[in-house]
């Protein structure tokens, strides 16, 4: 891990050991290959379910990006067959919006979305120059790449000073994050707790983290306003979270 390049400070042995065991664990695995689902990928958001989590997701997620830098190009990493690029789009933002999956990237661009300049692209190796973007978002994308400490790496260089990042990720202490190994798509993904998400996204800054979408016997608590349920619980129950940190140098 590059640690040149984010913030350091005294840690505690006993913190240094647990953050070794958890990169240890997770830091790296083999990538998920996005080209033969990308036919299939948004036909959960065909269902009822899918359409009451999407709604509980973009509530959250908007409620933090509001507080970035809207006026720039925003960079979307793992952007997939663009579902949050249009969402993007339909909020005003301009994007640069980047997979490794080509098929995904087909799609993406059936779409047609305007002011959105879409680029095959591995986030661990971006050949954007260093300190280009004002914000960067990445929706789903931490759960799947290979190397975790290179792409956090690779976003933080690619970030300006001052710049946001928001992760959105799935909950390991949700519903799903405990059923995980069911599902043939999350068992091979990485998912995040609460305390995990603060700790890699503390590289960057000071972040603030919360959570939606708790599914209990196919319905979503939180729906239609997350504020329903208290935050703590979101955080603890809700199948994904959301964090916002600005780059602090």
């Amino acid at each position: 891990m590059d640690t040149e390049s984010f913030r350091e400070g005294p840690e505690k042995i006993d913190t240094l050991f647990l953050k070794f065991l958890y990169y240890s664990i997770v830091s790296i695995m083999p990538a998920f290959n996005f080209d033969r689902i990308a036919d299939q990928y948004e036909s959960y958001y065909d269902t009822d379910l899918g359409r009451q989590v999407d709604h509980v997701e973009r509530q959250l997620v908007w409620r933090y990006m509001i507080h970035t830098s809207l006026a720039k190009p925003v960079l979307e990493v793992g952007c997939g067959t663009g579902h949050w690029t249009t969402f993007f789009r339909q909020k005003g933002l301009e994007l640069n919006a980047i997979d490794i999956s080509e098929k995904m990237l087909e799609k993406a661009k059936e779409k047609n979305p305007k002011n959105v300049n879409f680029e095959h692209m591995d986030v661990e190796n971006m050949t954007f120059p260093s300190r280009k973007f004002d914000s960067i978002v990445a929706i789903a994308t931490l759960e799947f790449v290979e190397d975790l400490d290179r792409t956090l790496n690779e976003i933080y260089r690619v970030l300006k000073p001052g710049g946001y990042f928001l992760a959105g990720c799935l909950n390991e202490l949700s519903e799903i994050g405990q059923r995980k190994e069911e599902n043939d798509i999350y068992r091979n993904a990485r998912f995040f707790t609460p305390d995990q998400l603060n700790e890699i996204l503390s590289r960057f800054g000071d972040p603030e983290i919360d959570g939606c979408a708790i599914i209990e016997k196919e319905k979503i608590l939180d729906y239609p306003d997350i504020d329903r349920i208290e935050k703590p619980i979101r955080l603890k129950k809700g199948a994904f979270l959301t964090g916002l940190v600005q780059k602090s140098k």
